[in-house]
């Protein structure tokens, strides 16, 4: 599946790569800069509004909308997760920003922010939604565990890596394993057990 900055979902048979369908998920004027999606739902983000609108990946209906928590800067990565642990994870500047999407109410989306002491320039998620990584214009890696273990930051491990010289500009976490994958500026792929 791919999605286009006026809102227009394709879904490809990579097989034959063929179109199969297109869907106008009805964004209105606004134009989708980042977007991120699974096996329930797809989020998307627009500079304009500076906002985020998720929406059910069966009917392609809008399920929740909200804003961005900082205006001054624009969300520069997003991840997100379904199943069990519904989370969508973005940065912007030097903030982490990790939203509970399974939340009941829809007024009190934030579960946690994280400042770092730089710019932040790559984001993972774990597949099950309880950790993130991200890493830093100074090539620093911060593993977050726990991120679904409620409001209060005392359960939360956060984790250093360091190993690149400069920016991280990759982060991947492997699916059904406890390695993380990180790219840098020199070119050169690490593999961490976390």
């Amino acid at each position: 599946m791919s999605i286009c900055s006026r809102g227009v979902l394709a879904e490809w048979d990579p097989t034959n790569n063929e179109l199969l369908s297109m869907t106008d998920l009805n964004i209105g004027e606004s134009r989708i800069k980042l977007s991120a999606m699974n096996s329930s739902h797809i989020v998307t983000y627009s500079t304009e509004a500076k906002e985020f609108r998720v929406f059910d990946m069966g009917s392609k209906e809008m399920t929740r909308q909200f804003e961005q928590t900082e205006s001054k800067f624009t969300v520069s990565a997003l991840a997100t997760t379904g199943g069990e642990n519904k989370v969508l994870a973005y940065t912007q500047g030097k903030n982490l920003t990790i939203v509970d999407l399974g939340q009941v109410s829809q007024k009190k989306d934030i579960s946690f922010v994280i400042r770092r002491e730089a710019k932040l320039t790559a984001l993972a998620l774990k597949e099950d939604g309880t950790a993130v990584a991200v890493g830093d214009e100074a090539g620093k890696i911060y593993h977050i565990m726990s991120i679904n273990s409620g409001k209060g930051n005392d359960n939360r491990v956060i984790q250093t890596l360091h190993w690149h010289a400069n920016s991280i500009e990759a982060l991947r976490f492997v699916p059904n394993t406890p390695y993380l994958l990180s790219g840098g500026h020199e070119s050169v792929l690490v593999q961490w057990h976390t």
